[in-house]
Order: C-alpha cells, then structure tokens, then sequence
C-alpha cells in the first residue's frame, strides 16, 4: 500500500509540475506581467526569468516522474512550493492579485481562497512524498520545514512594513534637468510619466486611466507623458490603444538617466524631485505611496483607486 502510495504521488506530483509549466510557455506574457508586477526584477530580465521557472517546473516534474536525482528534486519542489505559497500571500494581500497565473493558459483560477488552498495542498503532497519514501528523517525534514516557513513569514512582513511604513515625500531624490522640456514649464509641479512601446502592456493599461485622473483632480500638478522610441508608429500605437488624456511627447531617445520603465518621476518647476519610481508595479501600494506624495507637495488629501 505504502508502495502504491508513493508512486501515486510522484505521479501526481510531476505531472502537476509539467503542466503548470506548460501553462506558463502558452502564455508567458501574462505569466510576466505578473512576475514584473513584484518588481524584484528589472525589466530586462523580467522575460528570460518567466521562461526559466516555465522550463525549470517542466525539468523537475519529467525529473521526478523518472525518479532522477530524486532526493534532490523532491526537496527543491518543496522549496519552491514553499516560496509560491508566500508569495502568493504577498501578491494577494499587498498587490491586490487575484489570479496567481500558476498554470498559465491552461488554467486561470480567481478565487485567492482556491489559489492558497492548491498550494497548501501540493505542500502537503511533497510532503508526505519525502516523509513515505523516506528521502529524510522526520527531524531534519521538521527543522528544514520550519527554517523555510518563518524565512518566508518574516520576509512577508519585511516586505510589508517597508511599504506602508515609508514615507516618499521625505526621501531625497536630488535634481534633474528640466531642459529638455524647453520653454513649455508652466505648472508648479509635473508627474513625469516616461514610457516606451515596449514597456509592460499590462501597467500602462492600469496605470494611464489613474495618471489621467490625477491630471484632473490636481490643478498644481500637470502630468506630462514622455514617449520614447525610434518607431513613431509604435509610440502611435499605444497611444491609441490607452487614450492618454494628458500631454505627451515624444522623444527619438532617452531624455532622463534611469534604469527601467516606466518611470513616475514628481518634481517642481526648478527641477527638485519629490518622487521617483523605476519599473512601475501597477498595485494599490504604489498608487497609494504616489498620491501620498503629491499630497504631501500639495497640501491636499485627495484619493485615487486602482
């Protein structure tokens, strides 16, 4: 019974693996837009890493189905199931997710209950996996467990305390050379939007309709987009596609030093910044942090919602 048992649940196990990959290859767009939406990565790197868990979920399931480097797979599976877990928890509850793109095209599930309830389930699975077939004794296995999970739960509420516990306004973000604007300068203060066509489709269709309301409710600050690229039909595109309701212009190549975009930069007339944000996540949390901040300049207490 015991060895009908493991079996079953390698089976079960590597076929989950292979699947969830699979979904992800489908559509690995999607699956990066929700990767990039974390902003641990930047930008560049955003699609390389989404194939490379795509393929790496594929290896270790056929892995494990094989039964190769078994005691290694198992326990590798575990820890990623361990890091899918909590960052779910940090996507639904700081970021607003609702689907967590596990299985990609194949497969969308909205319910976060459903989604926590899959992992927890596939934890369980591994678990007893690695307990029946005897790849560790019970003791390390507790004590690996253990480690992971208050790594996972302190790094949560790290991340968590950071976001709600800084205040952008005091932060010190130097100058910037308005020159390239030219001589149109007449607002008392700009939100900068800088943007390419190339850029996470998925943020500017969330993040356009909220920089159109804030050039609208605030008569202090102008947003103004900056659009630029070498393709003038590519930049056309999207500004078809979003229907910007505020200034854009358009630039051949990159008029401010930064890393990755899009980038929201809040600064005055004289070129002082008070905000500044590269690789925008389109999330409660960052819209909250930059309406903080252009209240904070403008002496207002204004809200805008995602």
């Amino acid at each position: 019974m015991i060895i009908k048992l493991s079996l079953v649940l390698r089976i079960v196990i590597g076929f989950i693996f292979v699947v969830s990959g699979f979904g992800k290859l489908i559509d690995v767009s999607k699956f990066a837009d929700i990767v990039e939406s974390y902003g641990f990565l930047p930008s560049f790197l955003v699609f390389p890493f989404s194939i490379s868990l795509s393929l790496l979920e594929i290896l270790c399931g056929v892995m494990l189905l094989l039964r190769i480097w078994i005691k290694f797979v198992s326990v590798f599976l575990l820890l990623l199931l361990f890091l899918f877990f909590f960052a779910l928890i940090y996507g639904f509850y700081y970021l607003d997710f609702d689907d967590c793109g596990c299985f990609g095209g194949i497969l969308s599930i909205g319910n976060r209950l459903v989604n926590l309830l899959k992992s927890v389930i596939l934890i369980v699975l591994v678990s007893l996996y690695i307990l029946i077939e005897g790849l560790y004794d019970f003791r390390t296995f507790f004590k690996f467990s253990v480690f992971i999970l208050l790594f996972s739960i302190l790094s949560i509420l790290a991340f968590g305390f950071n976001d709600s516990h800084v205040d952008y306004g005091d932060v010190d973000y130097g100058d910037i050379n308005l020159s390239f604007l030219g001589d149109k300068i007449d607002s008392s203060y700009y939100l900068l939007v800088i943007f390419s066509p190339f850029d996470c489709h998925s943020c500017l269709n969330l993040m356009v309709p909220v920089w159109n309301m804030i050039d609208s409710l605030y008569s202090g600050v102008k947003v103004l987009g900056i659009a630029y690229s070498r393709d003038e039909r590519s930049v056309n595109y999207v500004l078809d596609r979003y229907h910007f309701k505020f200034e854009v212009r358009k630039f051949n190549d990159i008029p401010i030093d930064f890393m990755m975009t899009p980038v929201e930069i809040l600064v005055d007339k004289f070129g002082k910044v008070y905000y500044k944000v590269e690789g925008i996540a389109p999330t409660k949390s960052h819209v909250k942090n930059l309406i903080r901040a252009i209240n904070k300049i403008t002496k207002q207490k204004m809200e805008v919602k995602i």
